[in-house]
């Protein structure tokens, strides 16, 4: 029953009335005093009701209920489809919240593909995520081995300067006691934390504390997980007022941490490939330097084996030689004496010792003879020098370190390179100038030291040969070849040294080459003549064997070796 339709007559002045609806005028007040007063006083003064009336009466009402009812069914319709509306708008607001989360994941998930710099990727991702999410700011957190930790990573966006943002910030150290109670807490069951506000989500007085001292109004935290280990989390803080954080956001940060559980993985995983790498290439360079330390070794005690058999060899008959020879002059010099006596007692001889005289030249042999007597003892001098610095140079250091001369070790190897600094047909020598100091005797491994000067000076002479190709014979005389040789004791870092310069006048050599004259097996000479490892084990005999330190500086005016040996 929706209500009723009242008609009154024309007679009685009044209005027509239905559904309750009354125009507020004098003809409405009698019927607002009384209807009943009314009814009585009117009763018997209008016509009966016919059946006509009565039917357009039931007409009338009919029509009006179905007015009423349409009425109600364009309300409803009208209401389905302001909801329907709001549903399309809803769903379409968060298609596109969808489509941007996917946006920015295949954004933040290309970067961590290209990139294997894992503090590059953390800057990205929290720039975005505090971009995505509008946070105003984005940490990521690190675990420690007590479950403190502290945040590695560390993004701020403040719409306003007003916003006063908590002093959070990269390698900030936060242990949160919870946490470490409970290593790691719900986060190590993979739960995520929610916070809209800290004042209204029931934390405990320590924990807003914290918060309150970092001015944190609220959070979304989600935990990063490098396979099933707790690594730490990423967190969202809003520092001027609480935030609701939608399913979308919460959904966006749990694929962020899977993203970036997987670029901390790759991160670990190109570490150790890193530090396996380096410790195979240090272990390759170390066996390779102890491969050619083994093979020179073998070579200098073998040519030391050798050069002292063949010197102990040659030095017997030399003495022979050298001590008769004394004995010759002496007997020579008495029978030239014994001839002037007998030629100024006897100076008339026969005819046959005349003859003989004159044949052989008895005034020349006589003064030729001593000569050729001292000519020899030079030659057996020399000899003995020569198997003197053989025996020096072999020394094989058996015994250790000794205390040893620097100055005959050069002198001894000079003497061994005698042949290629001398002079000839062909070529103008090589000057040598010693500028020997006061130095002290040096505990070292003499035989190792002797083949480093002999590498340096080696190299000295080729680099001045290959240079006089280049010049004419004028200036070869005007700028002759020169290897200057220094010693002096020297202080360094508090330490007493004895310092040895070798420098020679050449070309120099170039800033690549000069970089690299210390690697094994790298060489500047063709094909057999040099084997690139002379330089690079002096330089570990140096280094490594006698502690000190072995520089080589170059120029246009030439290169110049600089040897520092400790004097202990």
């Amino acid at each position: 029953l929706l209500g009723c339709l009242t008609l009154f007559r024309d007679e009685i002045e009044t209005e027509r009335l239905w559904a309750g609806h009354r125009d507020l005028d004098n003809r409405q007040q009698m019927p607002q005093i009384s209807f009943e007063v009314w009814r009585e006083l009117k009763r018997g003064h209008s016509a009966p009701w016919t059946d006509s009336d009565k039917k357009l009466a039931q007409a009338l009402g009919t029509h009006f209920a179905l007015a009423v009812q349409q009425h109600r069914l364009y309300s409803q319709v009208r209401s389905l489809n302001d909801n329907l509306a709001h549903q399309i708008q809803d769903r379409t607001t968060e298609l596109h919240q969808r489509i941007e989360q996917q946006q920015a994941l295949s954004q933040i998930v290309a970067k961590i593909r290209s990139s294997l710099e894992i503090e590059e990727i953390f800057q990205y991702v929290t720039q975005e995520v505090s971009h995505f999410l509008n946070a105003e700011r984005v940490s990521v957190y690190q675990f420690n081995e007590t479950w403190g930790g502290e945040f590695v990573a560390n993004f701020e966006f403040a719409q306003t300067k007003s916003v006063e943002l908590g002093k959070l910030g990269i390698n900030v150290v936060w242990n949160d006691t919870y946490l470490q109670e409970n290593q790691g807490g719900r986060y190590r069951d993979n739960q995520i934390y929610v916070v809209n506000d800290v004042y209204t989500a029931g934390l405990s007085p320590c924990h807003l504390e914290i918060l309150e001292q970092f001015k944190i109004k609220a959070f979304l935290t989600v935990p990063i997980f490098v396979g099933q280990t707790l690594w730490g989390v990423l967190a969202a803080y809003q520092h001027s007022q609480p935030c609701i954080w939608q399913d979308v956001d919460i959904e966006f940060m749990r694929h962020i941490t899977d993203q970036l559980g997987v670029a901390v993985q790759q991160a670990h995983l190109l570490m150790q490939t890193k530090q396996k790498t380096q410790q195979l290439a240090e272990t390759l360079e170390e066996l390779q330097q102890t491969q050619t330390q083994l093979i020179q070794t073998e070579k200098m005690s073998s040519l030391g084996q050798l050069v002292t058999g063949v010197a102990h060899e040659i030095n017997n008959p030399v003495n022979f030689i050298y001590g008769n020879l004394r004995h010759i002059q002496g007997y020579a010099q008495e029978l030239l004496e014994l001839l002037k006596l007998y030629q100024a007692h006897y100076p008339d001889t026969h005819a046959n010792i005349r003859a003989r005289i004159d044949e052989i030249d008895l005034d020349f042999l006589a003064e030729d003879l001593p000569k050729t007597l001292s000519s020899l003892q030079v030659g057996a001098d020399r000899i003995r020098q020569i198997v003197l610095s053989l025996r020096n140079f072999s020394r094989i250091d058996e015994d250790g370190a000794k205390l040893a001369n620097i100055h005959d070790g050069i002198d001894s190897t000079l003497m061994i390179l005698h042949h290629r600094l001398k002079a000839n047909a062909d070529f103008l020598g090589i000057e040598v100038v010693k500028e020997y100091g006061e130095i002290p005797l040096v505990e070292c491994y003499a035989g190792q030291l002797n083949q480093v000067f002999m590498n340096i000076l080696s190299n000295a002479i080729d680099a001045l040969e290959d240079r006089n190709h280049q010049r004419s014979p004028q200036e070869l005389r005007d700028q002759p070849n020169r290897i200057c040789i220094r010693t002096e004791r020297s202080e360094l870092n508090g330490q007493s040294h004895v310092r040895i310069c070798i420098r020679d006048n050449g070309g120099g050599m170039s800033q690549a080459t000069r970089d690299r004259i210390f690697e094994p097996f790298f060489t500047t000479k063709p094909i057999g003549k040099g084997t690139g490892l002379g330089l690079s084990i002096s330089h570990q005999i140096i280094t490594e064997k006698h502690k000190g330190t072995l520089h080589c500086n170059s120029s246009p005016a030439g290169t110049e070796f600089q040897i520092e040996l400790p004097l202990n």
